[in-house]
């Protein structure tokens, strides 16, 4: 009876370690293929790939019965980066019907870092719980030929600088392919800002990742407009058969002398700030402007409206001026007949691209009583027409009275 029990005992113990154990995955792998090659497991034949290379795999498999959650990985194992940029790439999960082949399609890149070596490629299927499928293919990871590539850019004094400064970029390079490369060219270079600087290096070599550093230098102009810019760097090499290039961000901050520089800038001489007249009569203001700036300007002279007088500039209300130059305006102030007695005001703005540079007040005098210009002007016409009148009467007169005077007669001379 001991002996029933104990056999009893371990008959049970076994069929629970048989129901521990999972069941193999009911999948089969039919094809993998590598950019339409096909792979062979185990084959002697290793398929070679270049480093920096993207890797696309198809494979087609299929299931004896139902399956949920399940999924396919792509794996290549001992790469020294793989805890911080794993080689491999696995599909979303999904459920397989059974005798129905299914074509799922995975890519990778190769980083240009990997060793030139053998290695395997894993085809790895699973779901939850039951055992992986897993099938592995050689292959060959090389180098290309030539491979330059732009290892690191440092700007100093940084990515932000001001316009009028300089901007230093040190460029590494590094050789990843089989060939050492001569007379390489960097350049670096702004094109929105039209700067640049060329450099060659005489040799980088190809043994175990040669490295070079590269400085050049470039001024940003001095009045350079604010923003972000795309800087360029730019390496011909293989005889400027193969070209690489790579960007940063730099961003120019405004110089403020040259802001200032550019602002307008004006000199307003004005003749008199004070004029008297009678009514009816007109004064003249004469300004003169000096653009002090160092770029041309327009400048626009515009007087207030008043209802004393009317108001004109003369010979143009706009006077475009080139840095250092001058121009004499007149601002002339025609009185109404009816205008009031004393002093009556006049502002005179001066004006470039929309900001009031100089507001100038003028004072008219108008004296009470007094005779307009044109008063003036008409009694020195008629004063001038008496006084014609006035002279022609004398001369008449004058040659009338010669005309009435006897003649004295002239003595006959004899002769003998």
């Amino acid at each position: 009876m001991k002996a029933k029990c104990i056999i009893s005992s371990i008959m049970l113990l076994c069929m629970l370690a048989l129901t521990a154990v999972a069941a193999p995955l009911p999948v089969t792998i039919e094809r993998v293929e590598i950019d339409d090659n096909d792979l062979r497991v185990n084959d002697a034949n290793r398929l070679d790939i270049e480093r920096g290379q993207q890797v696309d795999v198809e494979v087609r498999l299929s299931a004896t019965r139902a399956l949920k959650d399940v999924e396919v990985e792509a794996l290549i194992s001992g790469f020294e980066f793989n805890d911080v940029e794993r080689i491999s790439d696995v599909t979303p999960t999904f459920d397989m019907d059974a005798n129905v082949s299914y074509v799922k399609r995975l890519s990778f890149t190769l980083p240009d870092d990997v060793d030139e070596d053998n290695y395997k490629l894993r085809i790895i299927v699973t779901d939850r719980d039951n055992d992986e499928v897993v099938q592995n293919f050689g292959l060959r990871i090389d180098v290309p030929r030539h491979s330059l590539q732009v290892e690191d850019v440092i700007l100093s004094p940084g990515t932000t600088v001001q316009a009028g400064s300089s901007l230093l970029a040190t460029i590494r390079l590094e050789n990843k392919g089989e060939k050492d490369e001569e007379d390489v060219k960097v350049t670096f270079s702004i094109p929105d800002l039209g700067v640049s600087a060329t450099d060659f290096i005489e040799e980088i070599e190809n043994d175990d990742d040669e490295e070079e550093t590269e400085e050049l230098f470039i001024r940003i102009p001095r009045c350079a407009k604010p923003g972000t810019y795309s800087a360029r760097i730019d390496v011909e090499f293989d005889e400027n058969h193969r070209k690489l290039s790579a960007t940063r961000q730099v961003t120019i901050l405004e110089n403020e002398q040259c802001a200032k520089d550019n602002e307008p800038q004006l000199t307003v001489t004005v003749g008199s700030n004070l004029e008297s007249v009678g009514r009816g009569g007109a004064v003249v203001f004469p300004f003169t402007l000096v653009n002090t700036g160092r770029t041309s300007k327009s400048f626009t002279i515009t007087p207030s409206n008043v209802n004393f007088a009317t108001v004109r500039v003369t010979p143009t209300a706009t006077a475009v001026l080139d840095a250092g130059k001058a121009q004499t305006v007149f601002v002339t102030v025609q009185t109404n007949d009816n205008a009031p007695a004393g002093q009556n005001q006049v502002s005179v703005q001066i004006i470039s691209g929309g900001k009031t540079l100089s507001d100038i007040p003028l004072s008219v005098n108008i004296v009470g009583g007094g005779m307009s210009l044109r008063r003036v002007l008409e009694f020195g016409v008629l004063g001038l027409l008496v006084l014609l009148v006035l002279i022609g009467l004398v001369i008449g007169l004058s040659r009338m009275r010669s005309d009435d005077e006897p003649q004295p007669k002239q003595e006959e001379k004899v002769y003998y």
